[in-house]
Formats: structure tokens, C-alpha cells, sequence
């Protein structure tokens, strides 16, 4: 994590190309303040941005990797980037490419891979050392999938309330979304923000319901009076496509269990499962493939663990990260739980 006394909050975009990653620090922001900076400028197909939330360094701490779900971005972990903050927990939050403000790139190169690929980048920004990684929905396949590729890297798996069953999708009944724009220009005379609404609703297929409830968040102004979208109906269908139908969860919890098994990696696996319209839907057979799966049921909470039992979630993740620093040797097994 490096040799710094000082926490500092920052931050930054990485981006990501076929050369080194390079960094571009702002101004600090403080995990109350609305993420609602405007969309970055966008890169050639050949480039790629990820745009890291906020980072709070400590000194001896493993580092948590935030990943997010489909249709959605790193805003979803604003209230447990400001518990880490609040507690002396290192953490990042990023934006998976085509969510948030980070820009898809090629579509072609949309797979796990680059996913996993992505998230390497990011943690290896925070420091030599491990990272306790937290993925929600599919960015527990992600996370899944980013263990199993790089043991020596993780500390601990958190995968939050996603399994490894490939979803089955009907592209005959309804055909994959090939472009979308995220940006609507400003028009004299309507709602840039309604105007993307319309093109969600009628291009994506999103509820319109849903769509209104995002509108000031999700969906937002940009400084020339357009409007921004997080949501982009093209990648939800790749990642449909090339994460969530297929089985490389399985083959990453697979591994992970061989791995274990022979004493290749020694880092817990969490597995959180809500009691309410759950997306894990059979965590028995995760237990199967890695005997050592540890799992948390959260019976009043629905799919967003983190967000709607956050006290237990949150409890749980500062539990996860300080064992994980007893187990590296960073600092003592006392009876506070707390740095010595």
C-alpha cells in the first residue's frame, strides 16, 4: 500500500490502452458529493477509460475493490465508500467499461477477459499488495472470475448475491441492441433528459418506470444542457452475452476449489445471498466446486445487499477486510479487531 501515515481521498481516471495505464488525478471529493461530473471525452475504440470512484489509502490495510452489477456503475457503492473512509478501510469503486462514465471501446473486445483484465489494472494502482475484491450481481462474476486468474492478487472474494448458472436469453424473440449513444445534445424546446428516457425505453426495452426513477441519477444533465446516460442497452447485451450466458463463473469457482485443494491460495470466499428475489439461485452447487465457500444469507434484503442491509453488510465487509489483514501480518490479533 506504500509507506504513507496520512489517509488521503482522491480521484482519478486510469486509462487503459494497449501501452502502460496512465493517470490523471482531480480534485479530492468527499463521498457525500454527488458523483455528477460530466461524461469524460471520449476515447478511440482502440482505448479504453476506467474511471476509479474514490480511494482512501492506509497504511497495512488490504485495499477493497469494488466492482458493480449490470446497469449500473460505481455510484451504487457511494454509502460503503463512505463507511471505508469512515473507518480507516482502503477502497476503489470503478466503472466498468460501457457503465457509468467509463466509454465501451470495441465491441469485439467485450468478454470476461478484458473484464477481469480491466479490473487488474485498477488494483494494481492501489499498491503491490493484495486486494479484498467485492463483486455485485455480475460484477461477481467479475470478481469471481479476477480471483481465479489472480490468486497471488486477492486477499479475500466477496461475491454479492450472483451464482454460476448460465442465463439463458431468446435473441431470435428480441435481437441485441448494436449501438447506442449515451449523450443526447441539447435541443431548444425539450428535455434532453426525457429524450434519453425515450431512447432507453424505446431502443433498450427498459421500463418506463424504471427509466423515470433514474432520471437525475442514472440518467443526468451535462453541463451544455444534454444529458448523460450510465445505462447503454449495447453492452447490457454483450455482457448478456459474453459474462452472464456463459459459464466462466463456473470455471473460475472451479478452479479456485482446485487451487485450494492442492494449498495454491488460502483466501476466504464469501458468498452473500438475499432473501428476496435472490439472483443466486443455488449456492449449494458454488459450495460444491469450492468446499471452503462461506455464505451469509440476508433474509430481509432484496438483490442490492449493500445498499438495503447495509449496517450487516457493511459489518461483514470490515470483518472480511481485518481478518485479512491479521492473515497477511499487518497488523495484531487483538480483541478490537482494530489496527495495532
Amino acid at each position: 500500500r506504500g509507506p504513507c501515515s496520512n489517509m488521503f481521498l482522491r480521484r482519478a481516471a486510469v486509462v487503459v490502452g494497449s501501452g502502460a495505464a496512465g493517470f490523471t488525478l482531480g480534485h479530492p471529493i468527499h463521498p457525500d458529493t454527488p458523483l455528477s461530473a460530466p461524461p469524460p471525452p471520449r476515447q478511440p475504440q482502440s482505448r479504453r477509460s476506467v474511471h476509479l470512484a474514490s480511494s482512501v489509502w492506509a497504511p497495512g490495510i488490504p485495499t477493497t475493490v469494488l466492482i458493480h452489477g449490470l446497469d449500473s456503475s460505481r455510484e451504487t457503492w457511494r454509502g460503503t465508500l463512505g463507511f471505508c473512509q469512515a473507518n480507516g478501510l482502503p477502497a476503489v469503486a470503478l466503472d466498468l467499461r460501457g457503465h457509468g462514465e467509463s466509454p465501451l471501446g470495441d465491441p469485439a473486445e467485450f468478454n470476461i477477459d478484458a473484464l477481469v483484465a480491466d479490473v487488474e489494472r485498477v488494483a494494481a494502482s492501489t499498491g503491490p499488495g493484495r486486494v479484498v475484491v467485492v463483486g455485485h450481481s455480475m460484477g461477481g462474476r467479475v470478481a469471481m472470475s479476477y480471483a481465479a486468474a489472480h490468486p497471488d492478487r486477492v486477499a479475500a472474494l466477496v461475491i454479492e448475491d450472483m451464482d454460476v448458472i448460465p442465463r439463458q436469453y431468446d435473441w431470435n424473440a428480441t435481437p441485441p441492441v448494436e449501438s447506442f449513444s449515451r449523450k443526447v445534445e441539447h435541443t431548444p424546446g425539450r428535455s434532453a433528459i426525457d429524450a434519453m428516457g425515450t431512447n432507453l425505453h424505446s431502443v433498450g426495452g427498459y421500463d418506463p418506470k424504471r427509466v423515470e426513477a433514474w432520471k437525475g441519477g442514472r440518467i443526468r444533465s451535462t453541463p451544455d444542457d444534454g444529458a448523460w446516460s450510465d445505462i447503454n442497452p449495447h453492452t447490457r447485451d454483450l455482457a448478456r452475452r459474453h459474462v452472464l450466458g456463459t459459464r466462466d463463473g463456473e470455471t473460475a469457482l472451479a478452479k479456485l476449489g482446485n487451487l485450494a485443494s492442492k494449498g495454491l491460495h488460502s483466501f476466504p470466499i464469501h458468498l452473500l445471498v438475499a432473501g428476496k428475489g435472490s439472483a443466486c439461485k443455488d449456492p449449494d452447487a458454488m459450495r460444491v466446486l469450492t468446499p471452503d465457500l462461506r455464505v451469509h444469507r440476508f433474509l430481509e434484503s432484496g438483490h442490492s445487499i449493500h445498499n438495503e442491509a447495509a449496517p450487516e453488510f457493511r459489518t461483514l465487509l470490515k470483518e472480511v477486510v481485518f481478518e485479512s489483514a491479521r492473515r497477511e501480518g499487518y497488523i495484531a490479533n487483538d480483541k478490537t479487531g482494530q489496527p495495532t
